[in-house]
């Protein structure tokens, strides 16, 4: 997982004297939360602790300067993303669906979600030898809607908006070296309406906005969803 010496030695004296793994509940026992996302982010292969979610909305150093410290962002919606997001480290849900009247807040939630999880991505020091990817393929968040316009139009655009305001994701884009990411480590996002337009890509996530309006051709939407769904779980 090339742990730093320091850090190596800390997971070490984490085993005992025996040597012997702990078990989950010995390693963490006794132990703050912050000692115990230090100890996960380590073991799962992260350069940093990644942050909560309440605290992603609402620290500037995140989204907070594009949510007004998080008040941009409904009560409602911020105690799904918490039921979403206990832990930096995983979910309950593999698919989220938001309904509801327009205006309501759907979108913001789904620029929230999809942000937080590619920072996550971003924050991992190798995720190609995290999922097991070749490094030289993309790892990709897509981004779907009726029509190739729409989908660059009315989301993808936006979170770039967002990404150029928020110094987390605006220094992560500086950094990149290669022409065809938008992020380092082969990261990127990518937008289509149809199943061909993510055929051979690493799908790790995935907005499909509008979907009452994926009707463009004969099964659209589920022409979609179940391409994305396919490549995210055959990959991820």
């Amino acid at each position: 997982m090339g742990f730093k010496d320091e850090e190596r030695q800390e997971v070490l004296e984490v085993r005992g004297a025996s040597g012997e793994p702990p078990t989950l509940s010995e390693m963490l026992k006794g132990k703050s939360k912050k000692e115990i996302y230090s100890i996960v982010s380590k073991l799962l292969g992260y350069e940093e602790v990644p942050p909560e979610i309440d605290h992603f909305i609402s620290d500037p150093a995140y989204l907070g300067e594009v949510l007004d410290g998080g008040r941009a962002v409904y009560e409602y919606w911020k105690a799904a993303l918490r039921s979403i997001y206990p832990n930096p480290f995983e979910s309950p849900y593999l698919e989220v669906v938001a309904t509801g009247a327009i205006g309501i807040g759907k979108t913001t939630l789904a620029k929230v979600g999809s942000s937080y999880d590619i920072s996550k991505m971003l924050l991992l020091a190798n995720p190609h030898r995290n999922y097991g990817l070749i490094s030289t393929q993309k790892i990709e968040y897509a981004i779907v809607n009726a029509t190739m316009s729409l989908a660059r139009s009315v989301i993808y655009d936006e979170l770039i908006e967002w990404w150029r305001i928020s110094p987390f994701f605006s220094s992560h884009m500086r950094k990149n070296k290669s022409p065809d990411t938008l992020f380092p480590k082969r990261i990127n996002i990518v937008s289509g309406s149809r199943p061909s337009h993510f055929i051979g890509k690493a799908i790790f996530g995935a907005i499909l906005d509008e979907m009452n309006f994926q009707d463009k051709v004969e099964n659209q939407a589920y022409e979609n969803y179940t391409n994305i769904l396919r490549r995210l779980k055959s990959r991820f």
